[in-house]
């Protein structure tokens, strides 16, 4: 069986962009734990080095482990839920 030539032609610029969109939030290890009910919105922010590291770390060890959310948006976003609700209780 002969092997298909790798093509030379470049992907446009949309098709990247669509491919980057679909695997952007791929899950690792199974079906998301969140489930999705509303739109998500992209958004951008600063952080101190340390603390992208740490979050970096954090999800690495709960890819290795198989518990808890495996990737950096995902422990971002638990974070913040977990600050809001402590935030809304406390009030």
């Amino acid at each position: 069986m002969a092997l298909k030539p790798r093509s030379t032609k470049k992907p446009s610029d949309a098709q990247v962009a669509a491919l980057a969109d679909k695997l952007a939030d791929k899950q690792y290890g199974g079906p998301s734990p969140i489930i999705k009910t509303e739109k998500t919105v992209q958004r951008s922010l600063a952080l101190p080095q340390s603390l992208d590291q740490a979050i970096t770390r954090v999800s690495a060890e709960n890819k290795l482990s198989g518990s808890g959310p495996k990737n950096t948006s995902a422990v971002i976003r638990e974070a913040l839920e977990q600050y809001l609700e402590r935030r809304n209780n406390d009030d």
